[in-house]
């Protein structure tokens, strides 16, 4: 406010100088009064002060002059005091600006730091992740191998399966009720048979039974259904094994 007051009396003091060369007369006593003077120690005039006469018409060009020069004086004044206010509200602004901005860096540089400090940790930890699944390598080439064998496996149980399917379609057309009641009555005549000849023990007795099977086909084929007996005097069990051989 002092450097704003400084600067308006310096303005006044420079207009009223240029003004003043043309207002004043030069004869101060034609329609002039001496209003103040001041002298120095030796007597000498230093300063005097001169304001028009009060009989002098308001209408003369040189009261018209001064009253010009006060209005200008006094529009200077205000703009300037608007300017002074528009200047202490930037001003105000500007420090709060670089208070925020101050505390604004004072963040970053936290966030910076706090984020060095997540990447270094970041970093530790999937380094030591890493290190537990680096072990695990070696397992993954064994899984790998092993799921080649798997589909080379399920390759194998395909093709089985169509073989079976094959196999199943061929023997689809055997009357194996009748096979089976033929096995229970060969069973029946041995277990008389060998109570006929109580004194055979632990033997294997073997009967080969030929019979002619239709086909599908005009042909056939002729099967020996082979009966293996297993007889145990001590437990009275028998083992019978059946086994299909194509003549």
């Amino acid at each position: 406010m002092q450097r704003v007051n400084k600067l308006l009396s310096l303005i006044v003091l420079v207009l009223m100088g240029t003004e003043l060369t043309q207002v004043l007369p030069a004869n101060p006593e034609e329609s002039w009064q001496v209003y103040s003077s001041a002298q120095d120690s030796e007597g000498r005039c230093v300063c005097t002060v001169v304001a028009p006469q009060q009989t002098m018409c308001s209408r003369d060009a040189r009261t018209k002059q001064l009253r010009q020069l006060l209005e200008k004086v006094q529009n200077m004044t205000q703009s300037i005091q608007v300017l002074d206010q528009r200047t202490q509200r930037d001003l105000q602004y500007v420090v709060k600006m670089e208070d925020q901005l101050r505390g604004l860096e004072t963040k970053f540089r936290q966030v910076e730091e706090n984020h060095k400090q997540n990447i270094a940790k970041q970093y530790k930890a999937i380094k030591a992740k890493m290190a537990e699944l680096r072990p695990l390598i070696p397992v993954l080439e064994e899984y790998k191998a092993d799921a080649r064998l798997v589909q080379q496996f399920k390759e194998e149980v395909q093709n089985l399966t169509s073989s079976l399917g094959l196999l199943q379609q061929e023997m689809g057309a055997y009357d194996y009720d009748d096979l089976h009641s033929r096995v229970i009555s060969l069973e029946e005549r041995l277990r008389a048979c060998m109570q006929k000849l109580g004194k055979t023990h632990n033997k294997y007795m073997f009967i080969f039974l030929k019979k002619v099977y239709p086909r599908h086909d005009s042909g056939s084929t002729l099967f020996e259904f082979q009966v293996q007996y297993k007889i145990n005097s001590i437990c009275g069990t028998m083992l019978i094994i059946p086994k299909f051989v194509e003549c």
